[in-house]
């Protein structure tokens, strides 16, 4: 008897190793498939593919939602009785025209491509034909961000250098480095899938037809051409957005700062070039007829900045009394918060760029002219400082896609935290932001000088933990946007996700990364062309 039972035993105990091992090889198999495909030699084309099947999904979904959800008249017959008293009437005093819903308060782009719409649609009387326009429109927009996504999530994957494993701590640094990017990367593409599962977006491009659809998609384009390095292109795209609806404006904080930070002159790229033949001329050019007859009334209606709306219908301020919401001390106090916000992030930018300074020497010009990455004189290039002076040192920077598409929409957010109303439209302006901004300002960065690589403890926890908070966070402003009529508890949790939101952008990171990159002419003649240890783009 004991001997069966010490056989039986011993079985028991060789099963158990034997589920053991089975367990830990499927877990070991299924790590290493998650790493691999997030960062292994095929891993942009599985990004691709992901693209891929949602730009695909997104057009069956659009298209169901067509033929199975009634239309809902909101603005569109309006827009068509402005573009008809321009086409038709001849009429272009921006005080004379009017809709059903009021004076027309959009620029001229607006007003062209609404002209063509009402062109292709039967005078604006085919709703079917115009509802397939503006799917067109949709699915632009989001294979468009999902670009977007997807350069953010090459950028990320940039960072998974490998480090010398002499020691065993620095094998644990890699393995931990290693895993963090994993996560992130995973979470990137996780976050590309809830971009395409908003009610409230596909109702503002499928079932109401507003012009916020073709601004977004314009203005999205122009970010996309930026991370590209395309900035007279995206100029030029990113004032078409304005001319469509001016809320785009509230992006220009941050493309100032990118232009000034990317452009190698002042006067020359910055001021000529890229504002001037890239943004101001087409807005000249598009509003000439207006502006050639009647161009107060054309700035005053096409730009209004002091007009009052309706307490009726505002989605993030419902808990205001009417006569707080309306009054112009509240509207005061919420442009100076806006200003604020704004001034408090250039200052932290400028205080993260000041700390990097310590290991970078500094040129003979002024430091702030120097972290802003502005050249003492606009018209000199520096290649041009180069040939004059070999033993100077000249900074050029080509800005990181994620860095740029991170600020933009970080402007384009201070201003929506802070307006004086929200449409249920408006949520378009922001809504594709909501995840690129709270995960990219979850990014922990390593400084990469003497190899001394700074990494998580554990980096699973801390992010799936930001993945959910950011869930919470696009849930909470999708019930805010979707609860009709906006109650004061729905307007509360909005704002609540809005401070949530702005809390994430204005910490700041776990470990600052050097963020310029060096060039000097010397080393420049002597080296291979291969840049210095140490050194990495503008992040």
């Amino acid at each position: 008897m004991v001997g069966l039972r010490s056989s039986s035993s011993n079985d028991d105990r060789t099963k158990n190793e034997n589920q053991q091992e089975t367990t830990t090889t499927t877990q070991n198999w299924f790590w290493q498939w998650y790493q691999s495909n997030a960062l292994g030699a095929h891993a942009g084309w599985y990004d691709f593919l992901w693209i891929l099947v949602l730009w695909v999904g997104e057009c069956g979904l659009g298209a169901a939602i067509i033929y199975k959800v009634p239309y809902t008249e909101i603005d569109w017959i309006a827009y068509m009785q402005e573009v008809q008293a321009v086409v038709d009437d001849g009429q272009l005093d921006y005080r004379k025209i009017r809709g059903d819903t009021g004076p027309l308060v959009y620029p001229a782009g607006f007003v062209y491509l609404f002209a063509l719409l009402r062109h292709l649609t039967n005078q604006g009387e085919s709703i079917a034909l115009a509802q397939l326009i503006f799917l067109g429109f949709y699915v632009a927009t989001q294979m468009t961000v999902l670009l977007i996504y997807g350069m953010m999530v090459q950028a990320e994957r940039q960072d998974a250098t490998t480090i010398s494993s002499s020691t065993q701590q620095q094998k644990q640094q890699q393995q931990r480095k290693t895993e963090y990017l994993a996560h992130r990367i995973w979470g990137w593409r996780l976050l590309m899938g809830v971009l395409c599962l908003s009610k409230r977006l596909h109702s503002i491009y499928l079932l109401r037809l507003f012009n916020d659809g073709p601004t977004m998609l314009l203005l999205y384009i122009s970010i996309l051409l930026f991370m590209k390095q395309f900035w007279q292109w995206g100029c030029c795209v990113f004032s078409l957005a304005v001319s469509v609806k001016m809320n785009v404006l509230l992006f220009a904080p941050g493309l100032l700062l990118l232009l000034l930070q990317s452009s190698p002159t002042f006067w020359n790229d910055v001021i000529v070039r890229r504002l001037g033949l890239g943004c101001a001329l087409p807005q000249l050019v598009l509003g000439a007829p207006f502006l050639a007859t009647y161009p107060l009334a054309y700035l005053r209606k096409a730009f209004e900045l002091d007009r009052i709306f309706f307490h009726q219908w505002t989605v993030n301020f419902k808990f205001l009394p009417n006569n707080v919401f309306v009054s112009k001390p509240w509207a005061l106090f919420l442009l100076s918060l806006h200003l604020s916000g704004l001034l408090f992030l250039a200052r932290q930018w400028l205080a993260r760029a000041a700390a990097q300074t310590t290991t970078l020497a500094l040129p003979k010009q002024g430091i702030s002219r120097y972290l802003f990455l502005v050249n003492e004189k606009g018209d000199e290039k520096p290649e041009e400082k180069t040939k004059n002076n070999h033993t100077s040192s000249t900074t050029t920077t080509q800005l990181a896609p994620d860095y740029i598409a991170y600020t933009m929409m970080v402007s384009n957010f201070v201003g929506i935290a802070f307006a004086r109303t929200l449409h249920y439209q408006f949520y378009s302006w922001y809504f594709h932001a909501l995840p690129l901004l709270m995960w990219y300002s979850a990014s922990v960065y390593s400084i990469s000088v003497n190899n001394n690589d700074a990494v998580l403890e554990r980096p699973g926890f801390y992010c799936w933990r930001r993945f959910v908070i950011t869930l919470g966070v696009m849930a909470a402003v999708e019930c805010a946007f979707l609860t009709f009529p906006a109650t004061p508890l729905s307007s509360a949790i909005l704002q609540m996700a809005h401070v949530v939101v702005l809390w994430h952008i204005c910490s700041p990171p776990r470990v600052v990364v050097v963020a310029m990159v060096k060039q000097n002419s010397r080393s420049k003649e002597q080296s291979t062309g291969s840049a210095e240890p140490g050194t990495k783009k503008l992040q």
